[in-house]
């Protein structure tokens, strides 16, 4: 499978306008097996996940206003990944405008770049998409995208906030 295919967005975006799947709480890790991986710390309550085939992790808000996609990609020679340019190329496969602006950011204590931009949901409503990039090792890139619906309040901005600050990674 390709890195490409392996892109999170489009999947993310429909995911938002459906019922995710069922409620979930506890310790997610994705991939399920192996190092390295996400890990995740769920609460019990206010959250849907969701795994695809493509090795997406979907942390889904129940009340659909939005949500965060993990996915982490096996590629030989990850450390030397422009990771501007892999930006580029997701934004492109999810059909959303390039990032509008960058700024250094981290995963789980991991640096990397967090790029900004939007793109229209199922709705043809704008979503706000926060894309952070990490080079977990020499062979493993990262990605967690944070997906936001058009009428987000702050309580729910704030719940996706803190939901991402549970997010770290095993090696």
């Amino acid at each position: 499978m390709t890195l490409r295919s392996r892109l999170p967005f489009a999947a993310a975006i429909a995911a938002l306008a459906v019922v995710a799947g069922p409620a979930c709480a506890g310790v997610e890790h994705q991939p399920q097996s192996g190092t390295p991986a996400y890990e995740v710390d769920v609460p019990d309550a206010g959250w849907q996940v969701t795994r695809d085939p493509d090795g997406n992790l979907y942390l889904l808000a129940d009340d659909h206003s939005g949500g965060i996609v993990l996915n982490i990609v096996a590629t030989e020679g990850a450390g030397d990944m422009d990771l501007d340019a892999l930006a580029a190329q997701s934004m492109k496969v999810a059909n959303a405008p390039l990032p509008d602006h960058k700024l250094p950011g981290a995963v789980g204590g991991v640096p990397g770049m967090t790029y900004y931009s939007s793109m229209a949901g199922d709705s043809g409503k704008a979503l706000s998409v926060k894309l952070t990039l990490v080079k977990v090792d020499a062979n493993h890139v990262a990605s967690d995208a944070e997906i936001r619906g058009p009428n987000i309040t702050p309580a729910q901005s704030a719940a996706i906030d803190a939901l991402a600050a549970r997010v770290h990674f095993i090696r």
